[in-house]
Order: C-alpha cells, then structure tokens, then sequence
C-alpha cells in the first residue's frame, strides 16, 4: 500500500514536470518570437542604413532584454550568437569604411607628392635659367640684380616645396605602415 502510494505520487510528480516543461517551452517560443521580431528591427535599421550608433543601441537594448529574460541553454546561445553577429558584422563594416577612406588619403597624397615633384623640378630649371642668363656676357649689371632677385626668391620657394614634401612623404609613409 506504502508502495502504491508512492508510486501515485511519482506519477504525479512526472505529470506536473511534463506540464511545467511543456509551460515553459511555451513560454520559451513566445519569448524567442520577441527577439525574433527586435532582429527583425534591427534588420530593417540594417538595411536603411540607420546610424550604426542606433544599431548598436538596439543590440545592447536586446543583450539587456536576454539577460533578464528566462532564456536558459541553446535559446539562451542562439539569441546570444545572433547578437554576436550583428555586432561583428557591424565592426567589419567599419573597418571597411576606415580602409578605404585611408586609402584614399594615401592615393591622394601620392598625387600631391607627383605634382609637387613636377613643381620643384620647374622651379630648378627656371633657377638654372636664371643662373646662366646672370652669368651671360650681354647681361647689364641692372639686369643681372634682376635677375640674382629673382634666383633668390625662386631658391626659398624651392626650399619651402622640398621641406613640404618631406612632411608629406613622411605621412605618406605612416599611413602605408598603418594600412598594412
């Protein structure tokens, strides 16, 4: 008789286990369909390409809502990772941006650098031409003062376009170490 009554209150035990079970896998589906309904926000956010700060905001809204939620084992994971995800996905677009506007810097230094060069290279033959006029036998002393002005100012404008580029070769230079 002892043993009938437990076995009773086994089976009872058992029927209130399977209902608390099945109660909470419902309530379980209910609460993963909200989170399925937030990543679908997210998604549209995503895809009108929404400040990546407002997406941000609203995957940290949803980690919020997942830890205080009764989520437990593989739902629990799976809305975990799916967050996981978007963050990471997020971050390489980011990066993506950071590449390629620093490779536009980079190739638009490159540019400046080529014209620049060019410059400076005019700048030596106008110098050079300057020279060999002063130093010409049919120069006039007025003329050949002229021209050593002349000289002189195209030499501190070359001084200043060489020390320019310099500066732009060097930062040319840390932005391709930066980029590799």
């Amino acid at each position: 008789e002892i043993k009938a009554d437990v076995d009773l209150i086994f089976e009872k035990m058992k029927a209130l286990r399977q209902s608390a079970s099945e109660e909470r896998s419902k309530e379980e589906k209910e609460v993963l369909a909200q989170f399925e309904e937030k990543f679908a926000e997210v998604e549209k956010l995503k895809e009108s390409n929404a400040a990546a700060s407002q997406i941000i905001n609203q995957l940290k809204a949803i980690r919020s809502d997942l830890n205080a939620s009764k989520l437990r084992g593989k739902s629990r994971d799976k809305v975990g990772s799916r967050i996981d995800a978007f963050f990471e996905e997020l971050s390489k677009k980011k990066q993506k941006a950071q590449d390629g506007k620093l490779n536009k810097r980079i190739s638009d230094l490159e540019g400046i650098i080529q014209k620049l060069e060019r410059s400076i290279e005019r700048d030596r033959k106008e110098l050079d031409f300057q020279e060999r006029k002063m130093n010409s036998n049919q120069t006039s002393d007025f003329e050949a003062k002229l021209r050593a002005t002349k000289k002189d100012m195209l030499a501190s404008q070359l001084k200043s376009k060489e020390d320019k580029l310099k500066d732009i070769q060097a930062t040319l230079e840390s932005l391709q170490k930066r980029n590799s």
